[in-house]
């Protein structure tokens, strides 16, 4: 029986629980173990060692500060706890043990580990890989939300909407959130989505326990979002509220509420911009406006020294300065009327005299009336008279007269003939007509009898 020498290894204790721990590590991924907790000890660095019993056995596990200090379970003997970690070998002693990393109380356990490991198979599938995401429209205009059309989160989602005046059309796809029908339900609503020409889908509901959000972590449910055609924002819960719709959707946001900012924020944002180029142009219009107008009038100016509508213009000028001074008489009766206006009410506040303010009211109103119609009457007036000066200007109109058939006659000189005693026969002239010119020879001459 004794070991024959350069045949067989023969192995120290530090050697076998070394290949044991290998062995542990290498052949058991990380697992999820429930029991009871027993023997718990917290030591001043923080670590804890207790053990894990059910009614056959018992394991004993190690707990780090690190690993303890993000555990919000209390641990205490005889809590049942679902434990989470990798079995080793403490090599001084000779035991197997369970390093922890993470504990959830039993009472909810069930449900966690279910999610976690559901989750860990669907992301080494790679339902959740970022390149498996579709880009969410900045400007969707016609979007869908499938939730319970009961719920409050349907009612927050249309506030936010009509609040920020976000204009486009909104389709409820209705479904329950919650039961046995929810699942089927929403997968249903998911399948339809993509024949409404939808630019964008959201799926959620309010928060709630895990048990209340189940539904959103079935994986019939969590493929059907990955697989939506159409653009999805999964909108599941409060803010510390996590489902596996949330990985799978092309946008998580941590409530419906925030699913209609993040639709309107874009949407905001381009009115603003619109608003501001249209501030822009239009400045830019009056400029250029304004700048061909000055243009205008240098030129108007110009034609008009040298034109007949120079009394038009001289006449249009006394015209704005009699509109000036109506103007200005006017204000100085507003102003003083209105400071009259004042003392009255200093007068009435003190007095309150209702009566009184009532009748002044009334009297300014009529002065104001009076003074409108004459400030009126004599702009009729004056226009009148600018028509007046106007048709008078025009019956003098060198070419009106000649588009009557009148025609003048020039000398090659360039002179105007105005009598007979000017010309002698044979002599060439111009005759100047509306539409141009011809030249014309004197013949004969006949003068008029006195």
């Amino acid at each position: 029986m004794l070991p024959r020498e350069n045949q067989e290894h023969i192995w120290t204790i530090s050697e076998l629980n070394q290949k044991i721990d290998s062995f542990f590590r290498s052949e058991f991924s990380p697992i999820w173990v429930t029991g009871e907790i027993s023997n718990f000890r917290r030591q001043p660095n923080g670590h804890c060692y207790f053990t894990l019993k059910d009614q056959q056995s018992q394991l004993s596990a190690v707990l780090f500060r690190g690993n303890a200090e993000r555990i919000e379970t209390p641990l205490n003997d005889g809590r049942q706890i679902f434990a989470f970690g990798e079995l080793s070998v403490y090599a001084p002693r000779g035991t197997y043990q369970i390093i922890i990393r993470h504990i959830l109380d039993k009472g909810f356990g069930e449900l966690q580990i279910k999610f976690e490991q559901l989750k860990n198979r669907l992301t080494e599938e790679g339902l959740f890989a970022p390149e498996r995401k579709k880009s969410i429209p900045m400007l969707p205009r016609r979007i869908g939300f499938i939730t319970s059309s009961e719920g409050a989160a349907l009612r927050d989602f249309i506030s936010v909407l009509k609040r920020r005046g976000w204009r486009g059309e909104f389709i409820l796809l209705p479904a329950s959130v919650q039961g046995k029908q929810a699942v089927s339900e929403l997968t249903a609503m998911l399948r339809i989505a993509p024949k409404l020409n939808l630019d964008l889908v959201v799926i959620g509901r309010g928060g709630g326990s895990l048990e209340d959000l189940w539904s959103f972590n079935e994986e019939a449910l969590v493929r059907a979002v990955a697989d939506c055609p159409v653009p999805t924002i999964s909108a599941v819960g409060h803010q510390t509220d996590f489902t596996l719709c949330d990985f799978a959707a092309d946008l998580r946001v941590e409530t419906p509420t925030a699913a209609a900012e993040k639709i309107t924020s874009a949407y905001l944002a381009e009115i603003e911009r619109i608003t501001q180029l249209r501030h822009n142009l239009i400045r830019w219009a009056n400029e250029q406006f304004q700048a061909k107008r000055h243009d205008a009038l240098l030129l108007i100016s110009a034609l008009k020294v040298h034109s007949p509508e120079k009394l038009l213009e001289n006449a249009m000028l006394h015209l704005d300065e009699i509109t000036q001074r109506l103007w200005h008489a006017g204000l100085q009766q507003i102003n003083g009327k209105t400071a009259q206006l004042h003392r009255c009410n200093l007068a009435l506040a003190q007095l309150s005299p209702e009566q009184t303010l009532e009748r002044s009211r009334h009297k300014i109103e009529h002065l104001t009336f009076r003074f409108e119609q004459n400030i009126y009457s004599r702009m009729v007036s004056q226009l009148e008279r600018l028509q007046q000066l106007e048709r008078r200007l025009q019956a003098g109109n060198l070419n009106k007269t000649l588009a009557r058939g009148f025609s003048y006659l020039r000398k090659t000189d360039g002179s105007i003939v105005s009598s007979v005693a000017q010309t002698a026969i044979g002599e060439s002239l111009t005759a100047q007509l509306r539409d141009g010119s011809m030249d014309v020879k004197v013949i004969s001459v006949q003068t008029n009898n006195p």
